[in-house]
């Protein structure tokens, strides 16, 4: 089990780091440009972003869920791990999106709700890859 956990995890966070750049960098980048809150100066440029940690940051997620799927849940299929990650992207999102909210001034309560969004789907695909690599070889497939 040990072996899937890390592969689970690898697999997760390089999902977390595709679609992260996917939606964030591609498809939202305008969106999030134009509900940043007053808060000026914070985000970094394209040349200062430490792509290493940022990837290393994504790897986390991904042992996150890993760890909790194959660790502390019974995860039996990559559906199981799509609806179960779902529910922990939006229920990460919340707290650390209205946590944000509530503290700061980096983006309006519009792209909070759509971060939260985007964080449920992005967990629940990663979810459904970590599902998929923790019950293969199961028979209860």
């Amino acid at each position: 089990m040990t072996k899937k956990i890390l592969l689970s995890g690898i697999a997760g966070g390089v999902i977390f780091f595709l679609l992260g750049w996917l939606f964030y960098g591609m498809l939202f980048a305008d969106f999030f440009e134009n509900n940043a809150g007053t808060a000026i100066g914070v985000y970094k440029n394209d040349t200062e972003i430490s792509l290493l940690l940022l990837f290393i940051g994504n790897l986390a997620w991904g042992f996150l869920l890993a760890t909790i799927f194959g660790c502390w849940g019974t995860i039996k299929s990559a559906m199981d791990g799509t609806s179960k990650g779902f529910i922990l992207g939006i229920l990460m999102g919340l707290g650390i999106d209205l946590s944000m909210y509530a503290t700061s001034n980096l983006m309006n309560f519009t792209a909070v709700v759509v971060d939260i969004c985007i964080f449920g789907i992005v967990t629940a695909i990663a979810g459904a890859v970590v599902g998929a690599i923790l019950s293969s070889g199961n028979k209860a497939n």
